[in-house]
C-alpha cells in the first residue's frame, strides 16, 4: 500500500479478552482497543506499521483445561513409575535374602556333617 496514507481497518480471526498491541513505522509499541466482530478482532492500524495480539492461558479456557489435564497425567505417570521402582527394589530385595537363607542353611549344613 505504498501510496495510500491512511489507516487500515484490520479484521483478525482471534478470541475476545487478549491484549492487542499496535506499532507505526517508528516502532513503539502501543495498547490498541478493538471491537469483537462475531469470532474476529477489528482495530485500525497504520499503513506499514505491525500488531501483536497475546492471549494469556487465563484468558483462553480451552488452553487451561488442557494444561490440567497434562498436569494430571504427568503426574499419574510420574505415580506409576515410583510405584514400579519400589516394587523391583522390593523384588530385588526379597530374592537377596532368600538366597542369603539358602546360603547361611546350606553353611550350616555343611558345618553339621563335618561335626559329625
Amino acid at each position: 500500500m505504498n501510496d495510500y496514507d491512511e489507516e487500515l481497518t484490520v479484521r483478525v480471526k482471534a478470541a475476545s479478552g487478549g491484549r492487542l498491541f499496535t506499532s507505526a513505522k517508528d516502532g513503539d509499541l502501543t495498547e490498541t482497543e478493538y471491537t469483537q466482530d462475531g469470532s474476529y478482532i477489528v482495530f485500525k492500524l497504520a499503513n506499514g506499521g505491525s500488531f501483536a495480539y497475546y492471549e494469556s492461558i487465563s484468558q483462553n479456557k480451552s488452553s487451561r483445561m488442557k494444561l490440567v489435564v497434562m498436569c494430571i497425567v504427568a503426574a499419574a505417570i510420574l505415580l506409576a513409575l515410583i510405584l514400579l521402582i519400589r516394587r523391583i527394589r522390593k523384588k530385588r530385595k526379597a530374592k537377596k535374602a532368600a538366597v542369603e537363607t539358602e546360603k547361611s542353611e546350606q553353611s550350616g549344613k555343611t558345618e553339621d556333617s563335618d561335626t559329625i
